[in-house]
């Protein structure tokens, strides 16, 4: 009986490679992709955004007051000051 555990290892292992030689092999899936991401070059060069007008103190742009949906008067207070120091 000495010569049961170095026969069952190897079987252990041999049947473990056997289970991973049986499953079914990867396909990959379709991917539909634009031709200038697919050949790495653009036949149009992405533009930049354009650059934002200048704003005076008079015209700043609306900002959603968001924060007010939680009715939490400390972070109305601090959205205020925050919003009052990026914009003077």
């Amino acid at each position: 009986m000495r010569i049961f555990p170095y026969l069952f290892l190897p079987l252990l292992l041999l049947s473990g490679l056997m289970g991973c030689a049986r499953s079914p092999r990867y396909q990959a899936p379709e991917v539909s992709a634009p031709p200038a991401w697919k050949n790495g070059s653009s036949t149009t060069a992405p533009t930049a955004p354009p650059a934002p007008a200048s704003v005076s103190a008079k015209q700043q742009p609306a900002i959603p007051a968001w924060w007010t949906v939680f009715n939490d008067p400390e972070l109305t207070k601090l959205a205020e000051q925050t919003l009052g120091a990026i914009l003077a």
